[in-house]
């Protein structure tokens, strides 16, 4: 696929980030209180004045670019609930994706789903054991 850095997919991005993106992206310098927010136990890419927090507006180009999100990296693939793999049309060059680009990006972006499920519940019971620990009621 051919990009042209038009920053469409980096608009008001509903990104999610698995914890291996989280370390590429720490290991860089930067604080993951600044890049991410987390939403029903999910990482996701922060949005500043409607765009990634890694997008920069003047050179339309990601700040991390080869570091980028795995995510990013499948884009225009993307997986919509009840319809399934799928190209994002909002993209101007979605045309130019192959079939044979669209199976491997539908692949890879299969396994990073399934990774970030398992480690959303895991984050999810990390927080409830933490909660219940801290509040429950001793018997004595």
């Amino acid at each position: 696929m051919r990009c042209l850095r038009c920053g469409l997919c980096c608009k008001d991005t509903k990104m999610e980030l698995s914890n291996n993106d989280i370390r590429r992206i720490v290991k860089l310098g930067y604080n993951p209180r600044g890049f991410l927010v987390i939403r029903d136990g999910i990482p996701y890419l922060r949005n500043i004045n409607g765009y990634c927090y890694f997008h920069d507006k003047d050179s339309r180009r990601c700040r991390i670019y080869r570091y980028r999100p795995l995510g990013c990296r499948v884009y225009p693939v993307i997986y919509i609930q009840d319809v399934g793999f799928t190209i994002d049309k909002l993209c101007p060059m979605h045309y130019t994706v192959s079939i044979d680009e669209l199976i491997r990006k539908s692949l890879i972006l299969m396994n990073l789903i399934k990774r970030i499920e398992k480690e959303r519940i895991i984050r999810l019971r990390y927080v409830y054991y933490n909660f219940y620990n801290k509040h429950s009621i001793s018997e004595n």
